[in-house]
């Protein structure tokens, strides 16, 4: 008797051991095999780890003109005349804000839908150290003043920046910002092998 209960109780025991050890096979094998979910989240959230996106950069010498003179009702008043010719160097930088990016996952249809904002310029500087006066000439009635050189600068800055959005360096940019965000998306592996992505 007690040895068909001692049987009872090994075969009770194995079959115990053996419902558990499949459940955690099972488990084990299903946290291995299982792969996560791409939701548009985790698109934007691997996006927007970039911030901005810069694709396109310029780098430029220019030489710009400054000229005041004092006038009274529209006549110029003699010996007021200040001016100045500058070289400088400059570094202009186009691209995307990734934080305005709109992103929608299709996980049946394994697309990704990325949305864009329009490229911009994300920075312009002068490069202080290169200045180079030319051409000076001051006015004991018309000095030069701190004004004078800040207002120059924005002048000639916004005229660089007109002239090359005139020649396409925004819309370079942007097809640029297209491919950078395509291959950014493409280190997630699971993107680069099962998702196609479409940009617009």
């Amino acid at each position: 008797m007690k040895s068909k209960v001692k049987k009872g109780i090994i075969i009770l025991v194995g079959l115990v051991v053996l419902v558990f050890g499949s459940y955690f096979l099972g488990m084990k094998a299903g946290v291995f095999n299982a792969k996560p979910e791409i939701s548009s989240d985790i698109v934007l959230e691997q996006l927007q780890d970039v911030k901005e996106l810069t694709t396109l950069k310029y780098t430029y010498t220019n030489v710009g003109s400054f000229e005041n003179e004092n006038e009274f009702y529209g006549v110029k008043i003699p010996f007021t005349l200040k001016k100045f010719i500058i070289s400088y160097d400059g570094n202009l930088s186009a691209g995307i804000d990734l934080d305005e990016v709109e992103v929608n996952v299709d996980n049946k249809g394994k697309k990704i839908n990325i949305t864009m904002p329009e490229a911009k310029i994300l920075s312009h500087q002068i490069d202080e150290d290169s200045l180079t006066i030319f051409d000076e000439k001051n006015s004991i009635f018309n000095q030069f003043k701190i004004e004078d050189f800040q207002q120059f600068r924005v002048a000639e800055m916004k005229k660089v920046e007109n002239d090359m959005i005139e020649k396409g360096f925004l819309d370079q940019a942007e097809e640029r910002s297209k491919q950078a965000v395509i291959d950014i998306l493409n280190i997630n592996p699971i993107i680069a092998e099962e998702y196609q992505v479409n940009i617009k």
